[in-house]
């Protein structure tokens, strides 16, 4: 109930529990999420090739909801509760890239709430992986400490999903965590 989801199935859902110690404030870990081109740093686990990998090829942060309108990463200022941004992101997976919708949900000087999906179809040779929605991600960050955060991630697909997306269960974990680890600095 707490992630708003109850108008979907979900057939596969990654929880990610985790805490890490950051000098920065609520402002400072929101910063991570709003630099959408340092996404293309990030390394992972590939269970599929054993070795790791970049976990995304190229990210972008966008003026709307069309990939055609690539613009600089987000801002302190935009990042603001409530707003909804857009952002292109295509990882090394095989089904390319998608624009991606993120939606500010709450910021407060002790907790962040994020969420993710998918605004576009991701395909693998044209046949469709995950409709629009099909693919979200909810991210609630919370100060312990004054310098302890505790993180939290879901990543769901839904049901309608294709069958190719499913029988993964080591990748998306492993993705998760990369992603983990690049939140906490």
């Amino acid at each position: 109930a707490c992630t708003g989801w109850s108008d979907l199935a979900f057939d596969q859902v990654v929880g990610l529990a985790g805490r890490f110690r950051s000098p920065d404030d609520a402002q400072g870990i929101l910063a991570r999420f709003g630099r959408i081109s340092q996404l293309t740093r990030i390394r992972y686990w590939s269970v599929s090739h054993g070795a790791c990998r970049d976990l995304i090829d190229e990210a972008f942060a966008l003026a709307g909801p069309d990939a055609d309108k690539r613009r600089r990463d987000f801002s302190e200022g935009e990042l603001a509760a409530g707003r909804i941004l857009y952002f292109f992101q295509d990882d090394n997976g095989p089904g390319g890239g998608t624009v991606y919708r993120l939606w500010v949900r709450e910021v407060a000087p002790n907790r962040l709430v994020l969420e993710t999906e998918n605004v576009g179809a991701i395909r693998v040779l044209l046949v469709p992986l995950f409709k629009p929605g099909e693919l979200r991600a909810l991210y609630v960050l919370e100060r312990d400490a004054r310098e302890v955060w505790s993180f939290y991630s879901l990543t769901g697909t839904t049901a309608a999903a294709s069958p190719l997306a499913g029988g993964h269960e080591a990748s998306y974990i492993n993705r998760a965590l990369a992603l983990y680890g690049y939140i906490a600095g």
